[in-house]
């Protein structure tokens, strides 16, 4: 004869720990929610930051930013705001004759640490690390239309590492104009507006060495020179070859030499 008490006291430890193991799963499948919620907010603020910087200084390393001291920015109300202890907050702007912009500074507890916009007959965009230049600087006559740079500089810690002319020199394998250098080596890598690579190379005491390559806006090789072999190789925007020659130093500059006007 089945003892039924017993088998009462086996349907309610069965019964509870059906219900321990239900409960454990949608206590486990709202920790993965909450989790993966917070890992989402997490990435839409450094997206937006991104976005909000994209267009002053889209190759920077925006990690840098990020300890940014956010009370100081949650207490900036508008422009030119100084909070209770004398400090600016959050952005700046000085307007010249016309209601022209003249500089466009973001502030943190007084140092500017942010976006920047300097006009000095042209407009110079950048960032600026806990008061330092950081990272790309850019030169135009407008800020409305893009890849119009005059100018492109990098900066570390406030100091210049190399400039380039993306606009005047576009679609040229060795730079006309010339990529300048200011420090014993550097691997300059200039950056077309949107951010993408438009040239990479070595430079050891302002001259380049090794291979140095160029880049369409879509992202497909244009070329490369070999400064070491003194050879150059181009392509179209498909990835097909154009030509492949030689590169000669005339004294002052590197030139490619097309194959029809070399010495037979």
């Amino acid at each position: 004869m089945v003892n039924m008490s017993l088998l009462i006291r086996l349907l309610v430890t069965f019964k509870a720990k059906c219900i321990y193991v239900v409960m454990n799963s949608i206590i486990s499948a709202g920790l993965g929610f909450f989790v993966g919620l917070s890992s989402c907010t997490t990435e839409i603020n450094k997206g937006s930051f991104q976005r909000l910087t994209d267009h002053v200084s889209p190759v920077l390393q925006y990690e840098k930013n990020d300890h940014i001291d956010s009370n100081a920015l949650n207490a900036a109300q508008g422009l030119n705001f100084t909070d209770t202890n004398g400090l600016k907050q959050g952005v700046w702007e000085v307007r010249g004759w016309k209601n022209r912009l003249r500089t466009r500074v973001f502030y943190v507890n007084d140092i500017p640490h942010g976006p920047y916009i300097l006009n000095d007959n042209y407009y110079k965009v950048g960032t600026y690390n806990h008061g330092k230049k950081q990272g790309v600087e850019r030169w135009t006559y407008t800020l409305d239309i893009p890849d119009n740079d005059l100018l492109v500089l990098y900066f570390e810690d406030d100091s210049m590492l190399w400039q380039a002319h993306p606009m005047a020199d576009a679609g040229q394998l060795i730079p006309v104009k010339g990529i300048r250098t200011f420090t014993d080596s550097v691997l300059v890598n200039v950056p077309f507006y949107k951010g993408q690579t438009w040239y990479r190379g070595l430079y050891i005491k302002d001259k380049p060495k090794g291979i140095h390559t160029i880049y369409y806006p879509n992202g497909k090789l244009q070329g490369w020179v070999n400064y070491d072999l003194l050879q150059a190789e181009s392509f179209d925007s498909l990835g097909n070859c154009l030509f492949r020659d030689s590169v000669w130093w005339s004294g002052n500059n590197y030139l490619i030499v097309p194959k029809n006007f070399r010495k037979s």
